[in-house]
């Protein structure tokens, strides 16, 4: 293969790859559009509560749910005070950029 060859097959794979990378972002954000799943799960034989969407899950532990189970009051007051106050609230896009 020449130099100009070489060249040529590469910005052809790039372009199938960006073509690639375009219909996974498709396929993730519709998939980032169903509901919230939530699934009791093991961690090193412990239990944990799995949350999320298809996107990027994540798990909490025993400990950390009763702290939030002992703060949830001022949760409520915090979301309360950002829901109305933000003029950006957060989106299913925003999943993706993290």
């Amino acid at each position: 293969m020449t130099p100009k060859t070489d060249i040529e097959a590469l910005l052809a794979r790039i372009k199938e790859l960006e073509e690639e990378n375009e219909r996974l972002r498709n396929e993730l954000k519709a998939k980032s559009d169903s509901e919230l799943t939530i699934f009791e799960d093991e961690y090193k034989g412990h239990p944990v509560l799995t949350l999320g969407r298809s996107c990027r899950p994540f798990s909490i532990g025993l400990r950390q749910l009763q702290f939030l189970k002992k703060a949830w009051p001022q949760v409520e007051i915090f979301l309360q005070k950002h829901e109305k106050s933000s003029s950006n609230p957060p989106t299913e896009d925003d999943e993706i950029k993290i």
